[in-house]
């Protein structure tokens, strides 16, 4: 795969550097550090992993309003974050919670910055990327994409972690692909998987669902 070049421009002047998390062609992508993800951008989103820096984006607190309603609190309400926010000096926004893949790509999509997109993300990252959805209420925004790999993954129902996409159509509230995962997974699986790779080792959904 060719690196990323414009518009993911580096924000600073140097050597290059790979990405601190790199596992499959779709993370090399999605997870490179201090990306231009908007050239007047006026937000700075600093990313980390286990309390390691892991990048920044400069983004356009605009376009996550749009996309988000708590970005729209975030930058339009009476939050210190939305404060004095200027391409001129990006406001800083740390996000210690947050998967950085799944921030890189919920930005590159919400900024139509999809041209190098040409590997699905795999269970794994389909399902922490549900998790930013649900927090920042942006399934919305991504509901397309995540129809259109869920489609594809469920040519797949015997490959490992299949049973995330359970996960995944709950969280994000698509009852039609919720439909077909189950019904994949009970008619092509001999079983359904662990437990905590089923819920991704979360409590967003009820264990009384994975049960019926």
């Amino acid at each position: 795969m060719k690196p990323c070049t414009q518009p993911e421009q580096r924000l600073m002047a140097g050597p290059s550097t790979t990405s601190r998390f790199v596992e499959s062609p779709f993370t090399a992508v999605y997870t490179a550090t201090d990306l231009v993800l908007a050239k007047r951008g006026d937000v700075l989103l600093e990313l980390s992993k286990d309390g390691t820096a892991a990048g920044t984006l400069l983004v356009s607190s605009h376009v996550l309003a749009l996309a988000s309603p708590v970005f729209d609190a975030m930058f339009n309400g009476s939050f210190t974050e939305g404060q004095d926010v200027s391409a001129a000096s990006p406001k800083k926004i740390a996000l210690p919670d947050d998967d950085p893949k799944s921030i890189v790509l919920f930005c590159r999509l919400v900024h139509m910055q999809t041209k190098d997109l040409v590997h699905e993300p795999s269970f794994e990252e389909l399902a922490d990327l549900a998790i930013v959805c649900d927090k920042y209420h942006c399934t919305e925004s991504m509901r397309s994409w995540l129809r259109v790999w869920i489609t594809k993954k469920l040519a797949s129902p015997k490959a490992r972690n299949f049973e995330k996409l359970i996960f995944v159509t709950y969280v994000c509230d698509l009852p039609k692909e919720f439909e077909e995962v189950t019904l994949a997974a009970m008619r092509d699986r001999a079983q359904l998987g662990r437990m905590y790779s089923m819920t991704h080792g979360s409590d967003y959904i009820p264990l009384q669902i994975v049960g019926e």
